[in-house]
């Protein structure tokens, strides 16, 4: 016998089939493999196993947190001294009732100790320790300019009023969301 089998194929035609036969079942793997990465992805196939699922085998439910992304300081743990780097009279007295309304804790108020008359709407002065802190009285005082000082090591965190400030900014109605 020839080169032909039982069939009439040829050995050629043989070894065409396998490598279309192959070629198909390898082309049907990796594309279940495709749209089986693609679901997961999308959420679609929920993640098996691990620490997300209880030892019931239910899937958790409790949210993710950013546990390194610690919450902003709360207006009454900020303690504030106003100090007025301006002419105008009063402005640091006026200035301090506002935040002690808005429940921040109000140490000194009197004129700037540095001596300095401020051209913009506010200075927020504080040490490393107060750097959340200064932060949420920063949003209070739009346009204002943050100074840290490294010798200090309280957590006191000092305004002083410059020539530029209208008003003290009402509070936030929400922090925002950390991203993670």
């Amino acid at each position: 016998m020839s080169e032909r089998d039982t069939s009439g194929a040829s050995a050629a035609e043989r070894q065409r089939r396998r490598s279309v036969a192959i070629l198909t079942g390898l082309g049907a793997f990796l594309l279940v493999s495709f749209l089986i990465a693609f679901a997961y992805i999308q959420g679609w196939i929920p993640p098996q196993g691990g620490p997300a699922q209880q030892a019931t085998g239910t899937p958790s439910r409790t949210p993710t947190t950013c546990p390194s992304v610690p919450p902003a300081p709360e207006p009454k743990t900020v303690t504030v001294n106003v100090y007025n780097a301006t002419d105008r009279a009063g402005l640091a007295a006026a200035t301090a009732k506002t935040l002690q309304d808005q429940g921040f804790t109000i140490g000194a108020v009197t004129n700037d100790p540095t001596g300095k008359k401020l051209d913009v709407a506010a200075e927020i002065r504080f040490g490393k320790a107060a750097a959340a802190k200064a932060d949420v009285l920063a949003q209070r005082f739009p346009g204002a300019v943050k100074v840290v000082d490294d010798k200090r090591t309280d957590e006191l965190v000092d305004v002083a009023i410059g020539a530029k400030f209208a008003a003290v900014a009402p509070p936030p109605t929400a922090s925002p969301t950390p991203t993670c």
